[in-house]
């Protein structure tokens, strides 16, 4: 039996959406930058779901290749 998925946490999730948003923005670009901290933080909980289903899948084939 294989283990289970890594855990991933919330801070996690953020810490990624802050690299994704903060991508290409210079540091003097204070507006875009409280844009993209706003959009970050809203975006977390969506992509640690969908980053967590993907993690899910990606065990449950794993696991069904090595039973065969």
């Amino acid at each position: 039996m294989l283990p289970g998925p890594q855990q991933l946490s919330l801070a996690w999730a953020l810490a990624e959406a802050h690299i994704h948003h903060f991508a290409e923005l210079g540091v003097f670009a204070r507006a875009e930058r409280a844009a993209a901290k706003r959009s970050a933080e809203e975006d977390t909980p969506a992509y640690l779901a969908a980053e967590e289903a993907r993690l899910h899948a990606v065990h449950t084939e794993l696991t069904a290749e090595a039973g065969q």
